[in-house]
This record gives C-alpha cells, structure tokens and sequence, in this order.
C-alpha cells in the first residue's frame, strides 16, 4: 500500500501518507467484521474514487476519496454481530442502534487535523444523508450534503447492491443500476447517478 501511495503524485505528505497507512488498517479492520462483505469497503474506495474522477474531481482529492472512502462504515465494529450479520429485515429498535455507528465511527477517528482524518469524517458523517433530506445523522437536503459524502453514498449502495448480502441476494449491474435510477433526486444526488 505504501508503495501504491508513494507512486501517487497527488499524496506525496509524508504525514498524511502515515495517516492512510493507519487508515487502511482500520478500514480492513472494519471489513472482517462484515465477512459476508468480502472486500465491500476497499470496493467502496475504488467506485467513488470513479465517480469522482467521472465528476472531474481534482487528482488530489479523488486519491483521498479512494483511500478514505473505505472507513465509510468504520464505526460498525462497535455494532453486535447479531444485529449487523442479521438475514432479515432490522426492527425499528435495532436499526437506531445500526445508526448509532456514525457517532461511534467519528469518536473512533478522533479530532486529529490531517487531511486524510478530515476527508474520512467528512465521508463517515455524511454518507448516510439523503438528496431529499430523509437521511441520518442530521437530515441535510440537496446541496447542504458535500459532494464527497453523495459520492460515497452512491458508491456504497451500488456495491451493496451487487454482491450477497445476509438479508438478500446480489443483483446484477443493469438491476443496481435501475434502482438507484429510481432514487434519483430522492436518496441520490441527481449529477452522481448521471455520473454511476
């Protein structure tokens, strides 16, 4: 991984590249939980980093979405196997505990300055927010959710949606692509779907 990252002109900080480093061992930590998952966090890098680049996203900034992206979900080693391996449907009750991992990720990385720890808990507290406003933690609408975090949002249930998960099957990439065409300008930002 150092070695990728030295190759990247874009990330050439040394402090930020001891930053990625200690970030990607979270992030792998984070993957083993979810052994269902098989490499979901690393693939959530990889498609936002895409779409970033798809969006003409700066070099810099697209190296730091594909490197940070993948702590998206980072506090959910806090959440209970039987809750987060669950085959069915979470009951109200469990999913505001699922929702708690945001909180629990943010702590996790704490308050340090770098940019890497910034972009990661830009991405960990907004991936989850909604174009319409119906999202969590904080209910931001349209514009008010960065970029960054609408990015990552779509990355992340593109990938959902393509592989097993405990509670369903994967679809191919036409069905994906079609569900999330319906939740254009809903759960989506319009210009990332265009960009998927």
């Amino acid at each position: 991984w150092l070695l990728r990252s030295v190759a990247q002109p874009a990330l050439q900080d040394s402090f930020d590249l001891v930053h990625l480093g200690a970030l990607e061992i979270v992030a792998l930590t984070a993957e083993y939980r979810r052994l269902a998952a098989g490499g979901h966090n690393q693939r959530v890098g990889q498609w936002a980093a895409l779409l970033a680049k798809q969006l003409g996203l700066p070099e810099r900034v697209i190296s730091l979405i594909q490197a940070t992206a993948p702590l998206h979900d980072v506090g959910n080693v806090y959440i209970p196997d039987k809750i987060l391996l669950k085959p069915s449907k979470l009951l109200p009750e469990e999913f505001e505990l699922v929702k708690g991992h945001v909180n629990l990720g943010l702590r996790l990385l704490g308050q340090g300055q770098s940019e890497p720890l910034r972009m990661a808990r830009l991405i960990i507290e907004t991936h989850h927010e909604r174009f319409d406003g119906q999202g969590y933690p904080r209910g931001l609408k349209g514009v008010q959710i960065p970029l960054i975090g609408q990015i990552v949002t779509v990355a992340d249930v593109f990938d959902v949606l393509t592989h097993d998960q405990p509670y369903r099957k994967a679809l191919d990439k036409d069905q994906a692509l079609v569900e999330i065409q319906e939740q254009k300008g809903l759960a989506f930002d319009p210009q990332v779907v265009e960009a998927l």
